[in-house]
Formats: structure tokens, C-alpha cells, sequence
């Protein structure tokens, strides 16, 4: 799952995704809100065969109410690997991330190879068997 407010960075994931060929389904969802309602399997989520609980959940911190720093935190009760993709990489956003239960932190690519590079060893790191 890929949870970011940006359209932008949200299509040049799917993009990369698509272009690694990775065995894996991937989530694209917008808002903090609607992965709360997803991960708590509400509304139009509530089918978990059709909706089912993601294996890593990558988001972004600079995102509008709730913020990428409360969706790490309240996203940790879930036992699910968060990876924080961001522009930022200041130490303290970093910091405050891992320290509110992120796995890792990660900035995001400038150039579309990189993205690919970048799923490819999320796939390897966290996704593998």
C-alpha cells in the first residue's frame, strides 16, 4: 500500500511497480483518512477477500490532516512494516519518524530509474519470502 497525497508521486509508484514487474499488488490511496478506513476494513473496504490487510504500507509525511507523522504512529498498532517515502530529509523528520514506529525512511527518487530501483529493493528488503 502507498498512501500519499500527491497524484504525481502516487502514478510515478504505480508506474514503477508496473515497470519492475514485481509479483505483488499495490494499493494507492490518497489521504490518511481513507487508509484508516482501509486498514480497519470500513465503508466500501469492508470485503477483506477484495480489500485484504497490506504486507508493507509506504507513506508520506507531508500530507493534510491527519498528517504522514500521526498516520506512522497510529499505523503502528498494525504489526505492518511502514516505510516512509519522502522529500524531506531532514534528520529531524527522519528522527521523529523512526521513533514513532517507522521501519525505515526513505527520500524520494528525482529520476523515474530510481523509483524502479527503489521498489525492486522494497520487493528484496521487506516483500520477499
Amino acid at each position: 500500500m502507498y498512501v500519499d497525497d500527491r497524484e504525481d508521486d502516487l502514478f510515478l509508484l504505480r508506474r514503477a511497480f508496473k515497470q519492475a514487474e514485481l509479483p505483488v499488488p499495490l494499493v494507492t490511496i490518497n489521504s490518511g483518512s481513507e487508509c484508516m478506513e482501509y486498514l480497519e476494513g470500513k465503508g466500501k473496504y469492508a470485503d477483506r477477500e477484495q480489500h485484504p490487510l497490506p504486507s508493507l504500507v509506504l507513506i508520506d509525511l507531508k500530507m493534510p490532516i491527519p498528517n504522514g507523522f500521526f498516520m506512522v504512529s497510529w499505523l503502528s498498532a498494525f504489526h505492518i512494516p511502514i516505510i516512509v517515502v519522502s522529500s524531506s530529509g531532514l534528520m529531524l523528520d527522519i528522527e521523529r519518524a523512526k521513533g514513532l514506529g517507522a521501519s525505515d525512511y526513505l527520500i524520494k527518487p528525482g529520476e523515474f530509474d530510481d523509483w524502479v530501483k527503489m521498489v525492486r529493493n522494497l520487493h528484496t528488503r521487506w516483500l520477499k519470502d
